[in-house]
């Protein structure tokens, strides 16, 4: 007699109304469907195939060839490696309903006379480690919020205009933090940025830009931070935008700001204009204005560090 059983280096978890199996020693994992989990919870060790199926018409009712379909199974749960089963079938190939192999799932269908929804189906990948059996099992959904910060602006200059709601994430406060060693590290969005916003001290083309912000290092634009070259970086356009103050000009940065030699003019952004490549975006400092550049132009240079 042969008693199915399953293989103990696993953990099992129902999810979303289907078996999920940890194979930790093969770092997989197999989803079975109701009538494949039914199957492989009966593989006890003491179970005959043949108990199987009485079970199995108990569990679903009336199933046509229902020793056929625990067999099936059996097979399907021996090549997932999700059972041990000693032998083979004792029964002769043509007296089976499936045979062995070649069939399609049409085939099996028609076969067993059964529907689509009882066909035994066990689905595999290739999972992480053990460390992680318990939430390979587990499905999360994670939403992530990233709020539209206010503008800075207070004054109504017309009922529900920016002024008059002020929609959108309430800034920090303070704001910016100046971190003493020439950095100041804008507690909205967590980026830093160098305290000087001319510290090449003039402007330059967009090429040249992205050079100068990469090579900065500790010791060069007032910093004493122990940064290395390619540790900076110029901002992208949202980065360099998300500085401005929409309340204010001249510059158009938030009032009491720590930073020094702001210009009020062009600064470049290292994201290129899609519909001129030629071009790259900017920000204006005098009014957080933001416009396309040609790239052979030059404007000033702000570095950042840090973001995701």
């Amino acid at each position: 007699m042969q008693y199915p059983t399953q293989i103990k280096t696993i953990h099992a978890e129902v999810l979303d109304g289907e078996l999920c199996i940890y194979d930790w020693q093969r770092s997989k994992v197999h989803n079975l469907n109701p009538t494949a989990a039914l199957i492989w919870q009966m593989c006890d060790g003491k179970t005959s195939p043949e108990q199987m199926a009485g079970q199995l018409q108990a569990e679903l009712g009336t199933v046509t060839h229902a020793e056929e379909l625990v067999w099936f199974s059996l097979k399907e749960l021996q090549k997932a490696r999700l059972i041990s089963m000693p032998g083979q079938r004792p029964v002769a190939p043509a007296q089976a309903v499936v045979p062995d192999k070649g069939l399609s799932r049409r085939q099996l269908l028609k076969g067993l006379g059964v529907t689509a929804a009882l066909l035994p189906v066990v689905s595999s990948i290739v999972a992480p480690g053990p460390v992680d059996a318990q939430s390979s099992c587990t499905t999360t959904t994670t939403t992530y919020s990233a709020g539209v910060p206010k503008t800075g602006q207070t004054t109504l200059y017309e009922t529900d205009d920016d002024g008059d709601l002020e929609k959108g994430v309430t800034w920090p406060s303070p704001r910016f933090t100046d971190n003493g060693d020439g950095t100041v590290t804008d507690n909205m969005t967590s980026l830093i940025w160098l305290q000087d916003a001319n510290f090449v001290g003039g402007t330059r083309d967009w090429t040249t830009a992205l050079t100068d912000a990469n090579t900065l290092a500790n010791g060069s634009g007032g910093l004493n931070d122990g940064s290395s070259a390619g540790d900076w970086r110029l901002p992208n356009v949202r980065e360099l935008s998300s500085l401005t103050d929409f309340s204010q000009s001249n510059p158009a940065l938030p009032s009491g700001h720590p930073f020094v030699n702001v210009q009020s003019a062009g600064y470049w952004s290292s994201t290129t204009y899609a519909l001129n490549t030629s071009n790259a975006w900017g920000v204006n400092m005098n009014d957080g204005d933001v416009e396309n550049i040609n790239k052979a132009f030059t404007v000033y240079v702000w570095p950042v560090r840090g973001g995701q």
